[in-house]
């Protein structure tokens, strides 16, 4: 997870021993996600394997999968998750993969080892749990947007999509991404600073020409935390 992340040095010989395992008898599969900025870093961390990777877009999971993924693994392990708990987890998660991994680990937590089930309330209690964790995750982002230069974009962002209930068209994204992007560090183009967005995770677009917050809430953390005065 987080492959972005992985820097070119180590990347290179971790695929290096890829290549060569893949000369052996034993079959055997590597997985990577990461955010949208993660088939870059790959290109240039396994230049030679590059060929060899298959691309599947998750995106956020619907409702129901969001519950599927909660309450079977629980079931498999012995400890089976009523269907009202898995119903609320899946709903504050959002659909996003990491918070329902999140999430359903805090209820599993929560539950008592003896209860047999995992039931509502210990999905609320590990939901309550698991809040300072996601701040932090958000936290995160938005460090790393200050540290490639986009923190200013952050703020006007934030009302925007808080203003069209999540969802931008590209027009009216373009427009608000024309006028905040001499504020970065350094000034840059609309275009470069789409593109650093999108690479860092903070939107992406959902469908063609429409764009959502990659993370959900995101905007409201930006907002809660003094978001409303960056790019200002």
């Amino acid at each position: 997870d987080e492959v972005q992340a992985l820097d070119v040095e180590t990347g290179g010989s971790f695929f290096g021993a890829v290549q060569a395992a893949r000369s052996g008898s034993q079959p055997f599969l590597l997985i990577c996600a990461g955010t949208p900025d993660a088939p870059r870093q790959l290109r240039q961390a396994a230049t030679h394997n590059e060929r060899g990777f298959r691309r599947f877009r998750v995106g956020r999971l619907s409702d129901s999968d969001a519950a599927t993924a909660l309450s079977e693994p629980a079931g498999q392990a012995g400890r089976p998750m009523a269907t009202d708990a898995a119903v609320f987890l899946a709903d504050a998660a959002q659909g996003y993969p990491f918070f329902i991994q999140l999430l359903g680990s805090a209820a599993w937590e929560t539950a008592a080892a003896d209860a047999g089930m995992i039931g509502l309330d210990a999905a609320r209690e590990g939901a309550g749990r698991a809040r300072e964790e996601i701040e932090d995750f958000y936290g995160e982002r938005f460090a790393e947007a200050d540290e490639r230069g986009v923190e200013p974009a952050l703020g006007p962002l934030a009302r925007l999509f808080s203003q069209r209930n999540g969802s931008v068209e590209y027009p009216e994204l373009r427009g608000l991404l024309a006028d905040v992007s001499e504020s970065t560090r350094p000034p840059v183009n609309r275009i470069a600073l789409l593109n650093t967005l999108r690479d860092l995770g903070v939107i992406w677009e959902t469908s063609p020409r429409v764009w959502e917050m990659g993370i959900p809430s995101f905007a409201e953390h930006i907002l809660r935390h003094g978001g409303a005065r960056v790019g200002d």
